[in-house]
């Protein structure tokens, strides 16, 4: 399966990989870019080696069968009213939009 060596670095990157680290996070141990990481990971690929992939949780998302559902205590049951606000209305005045003189 093993075709070809690997170089020190590649060696370092597939250590890391192993151990669970994404490739973001070997980028930023080793220093390098993540173009650089992820460049030597094709190289490691194609020389036969299977490389792992590791992705980090964002966020959690709750098993439908084990969570809880929201209290209605936290929920309003009506929307509060606002009282209404009577605003005078003023004449509005004519102002020509083109004044002819003569």
């Amino acid at each position: 399966m093993y075709t070809q060596k690997l170089t020190d670095y590649q060696k370092e990157i597939l250590h890391l990989n192993r151990s669970g680290m994404t490739q973001k996070e070997i980028s930023k141990k080793l220093g390098s870019s993540q173009q650089s990481v992820s460049s030597a990971v094709q190289s490691i690929k194609k020389k036969g080696y299977e490389i792992m992939r590791h992705y980090r949780m964002v966020r959690k998302i709750p098993n439908p069968s084990t969570a809880e559902t929201p209290k209605k205590e936290n929920v309003p049951q009506e929307p509060e009213k606002v009282p209404k606000v009577e605003v005078e209305q003023q004449p509005v005045k004519k102002v020509p939009l083109y004044e002819f003189r003569s």
